[in-house]
């Protein structure tokens, strides 16, 4: 039983520990079922589930991580909506907002992810705004009177981008639907959750690869909040599975990214 466990330090301070990579099978559609004969539902057929919600969300981040990003003066807005407006409408509003940013204040690159509300189903959208230059009115109330007249906007100067992209990119409850439908996101299928300009990614990093030990592993995992006190950060992803020997639902780690300061 092989007890090393893979490890990626990037030139840029961050690390990459995978430690049990969870791989997901592309090819599940094509397996045999195991009721051949019951019909597929409305919810099935219509909302993303939220594995596909998790798994998109791990993939995206590690993407992120795992790249050199286009992060200089970077601001991190939340638009919200006074009404409720369908994900292809949202969409486009949100294209006339980046067009709009482009022609009263600059060019940005941009990360953006769509949240639903806790509650009802009001979406909002959560933007990280990279210029190449300081932009010098990009306030609330510019954006609120010029760029986005839908609702309100929470602006803020982004000193952690990388932390931003994690939380735009962490599960969301709010966006799982309750009671019989639940395990299926309110997204329809298709639903372009997550987007980025063409350059936000600039190039992939290098790195080392190496291998440690299980038990350093997880002598560094308790470390963590020593980690975030000094100004870095530690996300840890899982999976769930069914443990047959102890017939109850048990977490794995799939990776550990840290970014030191």
């Amino acid at each position: 039983m092989n007890n090393k466990i893979k490890i990626r330090m990037y030139g840029d301070n961050t690390l990459e520990i995978i430690p049990h990579p969870y791989y997901h099978n592309p090819n599940k559609n094509t397996l045999i079922p195991k009721n051949p004969n019951r019909e597929s539902s409305f919810i099935e057929s219509s909302f993303m589930n939220s594995k596909e919600y998790s798994l998109l969300l791990k993939r995206t981040y590690r993407k992120l991580f795992t790249s050199q990003l286009c992060l200089n003066n970077a601001f991190f807005l939340t638009l919200t909506l006074k009404e409720i407006i369908s994900i292809k409408q949202l969409n486009k509003e949100f294209h006339k907002f980046i067009v709009y940013t482009r022609r009263k204040i600059s060019k940005p690159e941009y990360f953006r992810a769509f949240e639903f509300h806790n509650k009802g189903n009001r979406l909002h959208v959560h933007v990280l705004l990279s210029f190449n230059q300081q932009p010098t009115n990009l306030t609330k109330e510019f954006i609120e009177k010029n760029l986005w007249k839908l609702g309100g906007v929470d602006i803020k100067k982004s000193w952690s981008p990388m932390g931003a992209l994690e939380y735009c990119t962490t599960y969301k409850k709010n966006n799982i639907q309750k009671g019989k439908n639940k395990g299926y996101t309110y997204f329809p299928k298709g639903t372009k959750i997550i987007s980025m300009s063409e350059n936000f990614i600039v190039k992939n990093k290098e790195y080392e690869e190496f291998e440690i030990d299980k038990s350093t592993f997880h002598n560094f995992l308790s470390q963590r909040e020593e980690i975030e006190i000094n100004g870095g950060f530690m996300r840890i992803d899982k999976h769930s599975y069914f443990n047959s020997n102890y017939q109850e639902v048990k977490e794995c780690i799939d990776r550990v990214f840290v970014r030191f300061k």
